[in-house]
């Protein structure tokens, strides 16, 4: 499959999505690990929301 249907480009996105819309969802609104700017926030929130990690209020 990696020479005609599979490309970094494939494993990269699903990885850059995993970090952002749990450990950074996770680690921000949990833990408060770091300062986030409002648009950080409301994308974190978004993206956590959407990839089912529960409502925010509830973490």
């Amino acid at each position: 499959m990696w020479g005609w249907g599979l490309s970094w480009l494939d494993l990269g996105l699903p990885s850059g999505f995993y970090v952002v819309s749990t450990l950074g969802y996770h680690r921000y609104f949990t833990h408060g690990a770091f300062t986030a700017a409002r648009p950080l926030r409301i994308a974190l929130a978004i993206t956590g929301g959407l990839a089912s990690q529960s409502p925010v209020i509830g973490w």
